[in-house]
């Protein structure tokens, strides 16, 4: 059995170990602390420059709701410009903050790129600093092409940004710069822009990436402790929440990771997502050694099975030798299970159909020196063993089954020209049955009118035939009024 398992880095910044939520999502609220924290202490030591204690949050929602913006408003009393576009989240985060609107300011609006409503054009109007202490843009999307629009004119000194995270580390994506587009852009092509825009990568969450402007990176000492992973997004971010693909050698795609469409809940299914059927996945440089080997064992087969037809005789006034019918038996059983190969599928029915006639033919030459019972018996075993294989395949490959049906219509057809029988109307139900497995075929496979057609045939002999009602022929009446009912129901649907 395949093993097929996925082993994922372990993401290794220094500042995952002060991840904690008092509303942020994935830790940030602690990541954040930590960032201040050493960015304060640089500023006091006249490191690095001060900044405003000042946070511009795009993507707001109610102000509190996976918040990465609350608690530095709220435990460290900074001063704030909120944008939150949707009316009723608005509405509460204006309420949240209506005690302080002489320091943090709330907006309703869909923010864009350019012209009236950009982004740049906001920020200048509520007045924020060009260089804010924090700047998180979370909107399901274009953030990307947000970041980029006001990157050298507002110059946070800190950026939080979400990115897809469905998205390997490998792989560059940015989506249309359009804000009703909602696809995200990937880990890698953000880290890009940063970097495009002089700032490095020092942390990511589970949807977001966190970044320091490069003039304040002093602050962060100079250890392999703290600086770990600095820029190396595969280092910093762990890809556990994306799908992987691969093929095989055989043309199966396998899928290992998230398995399921995260957004909407719904479970993928890696059959339906394949492109090839089971049957049509080989290699297709297979070593030929094989495929000869396998082909000689056909051949094998069929010289052995061609012999023992050959070696039919009688004994007796009505009794066949029987020392060669079980070779038969078997060798054609043998010639079955070699078309569930795909290379083989094609020459072993082809086997099967030369064998089935050469028995029929046999049959005939020495039916009238045999018990017309006997030879009823051998033409039914013969059946039974391919019919069992088309009924056993038949929801799964109905072309496979309707082409074995087809040999079994032929060999009984054969039968009965040649008058192995004297009874034919015996024969005839064999038939009739054999027909119904074949409407049925048709039906799975979609050929209605096909189905049909071969249906009105065999009702019509049914209804004539009253003198070959014994046997199995209510059982195959009964199983032709059951395709009759699904044949009708499907054509009038259609």
């Amino acid at each position: 059995m395949a093993t097929l398992e996925r082993r994922l880095p372990r993401p290794a910044s220094y500042f995952l170990r002060f991840a904690k939520d008092l509303t942020s999502q994935g830790g940030e609220d602690g990541i954040l602390e930590e960032i201040y924290r050493l960015l304060d202490r640089s500023v006091s030591s006249g490191i690095t420059e001060s900044y405003p204690k000042y946070c511009v949050d795009i993507g707001a929602w109610d102000g509190k709701h996976l918040s990465n913006t609350y608690n530095l408003l709220n435990t460290y009393d900074w001063s704030g410009l909120l944008v939150e576009a949707e009316r009723s989240r608005y509405e509460q985060l204006r309420d949240l903050y209506a005690d302080r609107v002489d320091r943090i300011k709330c907006v309703s609006q869909l923010v864009g790129f350019e012209g009236e409503n950009s982004l740049s054009n906001l920020l200048t109007k509520n007045d924020a600093p060009s260089n804010p202490g924090f700047l998180c843009i979370d909107i399901d999307g274009a953030d990307y092409h947000l970041w980029k629009s006001v990157g050298t004119q507002f110059r946070a000194i800190v950026v939080c940004i979400e990115f897809n995270p469905t998205i390997p580390n490998d792989v560059f994506f940015i989506q249309a710069p359009q804000v009703e587009i909602q696809q995200g852009s990937s880990l890698c092509a953000i880290h890009e822009l940063g970097q495009s825009l002089g700032y490095t990568l020092i942390v990511t969450t589970t949807f977001n990436a966190i970044f320091v402007r490069n003039d304040y990176l002093a602050a962060f000492p100079d250890s392999e402790e703290v600086r770990i992973g600095f820029e190396d997004i595969n280092k910093l971010h762990c890809p556990f929440m994306t799908t992987a693909m691969f093929q095989t050698y055989d043309g199966e795609l396998k899928y290992v990771g998230t398995k399921k469409l995260l957004w909407h809940k719904i479970a993928l299914n890696p059959q339906k997502l394949q492109m090839l059927s089971k049957k049509e996945r080989k290699y297709p440089f297979a070593p030929s050694s094989e495929s000869n080997h396998l082909l000689l064992k056909v051949n094998d087969i069929q010289s052995m099975c061609n012999q023992a037809i050959e070696s039919i005789t009688v004994e007796g006034s009505f009794n066949i030798c029987s020392s060669n019918l079980d070779t038969i038996i078997k060798s054609i059983q043998s010639l079955i299970d070699f078309s569930n190969l795909p290379v083989l599928e094609e020459i072993s029915i082809e086997a099967v159909n030369r064998m089935m006639f050469l028995y029929s033919e046999r049959i005939a030459s020495i039916s009238k020196q045999v018990s017309h019972d006997e030879i009823f018996t051998f033409v039914v075993d013969v059946v039974k063993v391919v019919e069992n294989h088309a009924n056993n395949i038949m929801k799964s490959d109905c072309a496979s089954a309707l082409k074995f049906l087809e040999l079994i219509e032929a060999f009984v057809e054969n039968v009965v020209d040649r008058e192995v029988i004297n009874e034919p109307s015996r024969v005839t139900n064999l038939l009739w049955q054999v027909r119904v497995n074949m409407i049925r075929c048709h039906r799975l496979q979609g050929n209605l009118l096909v189905a049909w057609k071969i249906l009105k045939r065999v009702d019509h002999q049914l209804s004539f035939q009253v003198e070959v009602k014994e046997g199995n022929y209510h059982h195959v009446a009964a199983s032709l009024q059951k395709e009759k009912q699904k044949l009708m129901f499907l054509l009038n649907k259609k």
